[in-house]
């Protein structure tokens, strides 16, 4: 079964006009549902293929579908900048991920997750779809090292036009370290190195060939969050609200608080921040309605809404609005994303929006 028309409505008599009409207008309050697309397609026509389990847009030319989001999920698909996962089920330093619907091309800044079944020995590669074979490197140009990937764990990589990125290697130094020296001058390496948190310096062979043990655990935790929205939201004129984000899709080190709405700061280092709205309607009348990322002890980052011109929007595809920003944040410090409605502006945030935090060093 399906609900299709050509949406060409041809000269005929009364009955069969009323019939060809209301089939034309259930295909249109159905995104012209079916198994197979419609005969007749038009320039960004929505089709719900019931065989992918999509939701497709008609591209400009009218020459392919663009894939828009799944029917049976929430949120929009956004492999550019958003949380896509699979798992791998290679058996080697090569992993190969089936993404769903299909990677054909890599963005700068493209960010996926995946779940890798084996622990690696040494420098890896990751294949995803038919991309190609493409590095995975660590600390901008560095090979990966052995147990920088554990079986069972999920990766969070990004795309940087060259190679993958591995923004959580699991690596850490509990295992000791062996340093050793040619110089005969008792104290030498231990003069040379010094001690810090969590790390223990132990010297070996005195004055003769020393060697120098370093053991501890100096490894800081990765931070990556992806968070969405459970429902609509509306806002106001005036005032300033919470954005909530009260569904965490990825938490890696448990630094969300989804009913503060609240992101918590592990480790001190620069955070990545990708907000991404989607307004399902929006009143901009002086046009000064300003999105903030509101942080503790460093004030806040802010951008108006650069929508052009004033009135009200509502449109069947809605307005979207991205907002990135590099934070330099202490431990504890907070990031929340606020909206405050302008001085005769208000509107619906949509459920399809979502924000994600990633530590970049």
């Amino acid at each position: 079964m399906a609900a299709q028309n050509d949406m060409i409505i041809g000269n005929q008599a009364f009955p069969a006009f009323r019939a060809d009409l209301n089939t034309a207008l259930q295909a249109l309050a159905s995104l012209s549902w079916g198994p197979t697309e419609p005969t007749t397609k038009y320039v960004y026509q929505l089709w719900a293929d019931t065989t992918t389990g999509f939701l497709k847009m008609r591209n400009a030319a009218n020459s392919a579908w663009i894939i828009l989001w799944e029917l049976s999920k929430q949120g929009l698909i956004a492999q550019d900048c958003g949380s896509i996962y699979a798992a791998d089920a290679e058996a080697s330093d090569a992993y190969v991920i089936s993404m769903t619907p299909t990677v054909t091309a890599l963005t700068v800044g493209q960010l996926l997750i995946f779940k890798a079944n084996t622990s690696n020995t040494g420098a890896c590669s990751l294949a995803v779809d038919a991309t190609g074979v493409i590095a995975l490197k660590k600390k901008y140009n560095s090979d990966l090292e052995t147990g920088d990937i554990l079986a069972g764990q999920d990766c969070v990589i990004v795309y940087d036009g060259t190679n993958y990125q591995l923004l959580n290697p699991s690596l850490t130094l509990d295992e000791k370290i062996k340093v050793s020296s040619n110089d005969t001058t008792a104290g030498y390496l231990d003069a040379k190195l010094l001690a810090g948190s969590n790390i223990t310096l132990a010297v070996g062979n005195e004055g003769v060939n020393e060697t120098l043990t370093i053991s501890g655990n100096t490894s800081t935790p990765r931070s990556g969050v992806s968070v969405t929205m459970d429902a609509d939201e509306d806002f106001a004129a005036n005032v300033t609200e919470d954005i909530p984000f009260d569904v965490e899709n990825l938490d890696v080190a448990n630094e969300f608080n989804t009913t503060t709405n609240t992101f918590t700061a592990a480790n001190e280092g620069i955070y990545s921040v990708f907000l991404h709205l989607v307004f399902s309607s929006l009143r901009r009348t002086h046009g000064n309605s300003r999105i903030f990322i509101a942080t503790t002890g460093i004030g806040s980052i802010s951008e108006y809404l650069s929508l052009n011109g004033s009135g009200i929007y509502k449109a069947d595809v809605p307005i979207t609005y991205d907002f990135h920003a590099l934070m330099s944040l202490a431990a504890t410090k907070t990031i929340k994303a606020q909206i405050r409605g302008g001085s005769a502006d208000d509107g619906t945030i949509s459920s399809m929006s979502y924000m994600t935090i990633v530590r970049v060093n």
